[in-house]
């Protein structure tokens, strides 16, 4: 749909300062960014084009975007985008839900229209790729299922050539771009933090985006 001004968005997400705009799963600093690709400019007017030409004349579509309070970035952005739509004439309204809630609807039983999630911790392209974005992903609970990247994605993990790894990486990234699999708004800041008496550790997040390595950490009595 392009009711959804991922410029803007990702502009909105900047300016309350949390990183900066990206049209990329990849970090800004990752080498298997494709630096290519560039935030779409918004259009409403060709998204209107395109809702009719899907037989939903301005106002007959009912979206419901569902959002979890657990981080209150995404409730703003919904109601930013939520008003693009409605100048777009789809009827968006917002569901605030808990993270349990969202856990158990969206994640779980995949009850949703369209809602959003960050994993900016995920810096290593084949944990970010394949568990998202391959049909068994373990973090594909958008049920994403493209064949090609599927066979990209596999094709990675088997590639010992860095080169030609890294551009296999950034071929799926313009596969994800070109078919609009993923809104992607901006990439958002994240801060390891640790008592000062804390030493040795290591910021390196692990590629499954949730451990950080403490075999190197020294408490100063």
């Amino acid at each position: 749909m392009r009711s959804d001004d991922r410029q803007g968005g990702a502009h909105a997400g900047r300016a309350l300062g949390q990183g900066q705009t990206t049209p990329t799963p990849s970090f800004p600093s990752d080498a298997s960014r494709n630096a290519d690709l560039v935030q779409r400019a918004q259009d409403l007017e060709g998204a209107q084009a395109l809702l009719e030409e899907a037989g939903y004349p301005p106002g007959s579509l009912d979206v419901v975007f569902k959002v979890t309070t657990n981080y209150p970035y995404h409730v703003e952005s919904a109601q930013i985008i939520a008003e693009w739509a409605r100048a777009a004439g789809v009827n968006m309204t917002i569901e605030q839900l808990t993270w349990a809630d969202w856990l158990s609807q969206v994640w779980v039983d995949r009850d949703f229209e369209m809602t959003m999630m960050n994993f900016f911790t995920i810096w290593e392209p084949d944990r970010l790729y394949y568990s998202l974005y391959h049909t068994t992903g373990g973090f594909n609970y958008r049920q994403i299922s493209d064949p090609m990247i599927d066979e990209m994605a596999e094709q990675a993990r088997g590639e010992t050539d860095p080169a030609e790894r890294l551009a296999i990486y950034r071929d799926i990234q313009q596969r994800i771009y070109d078919n609009a699999l993923d809104v992607i708004l901006w990439y958002r800041n994240g801060s390891i933090g640790a008592a000062p008496g804390v030493g040795g550790l290591d910021t390196v997040v692990h590629p499954n985006g949730s451990n950080l390595n403490f075999h190197r950490v020294w408490l100063d009595g």
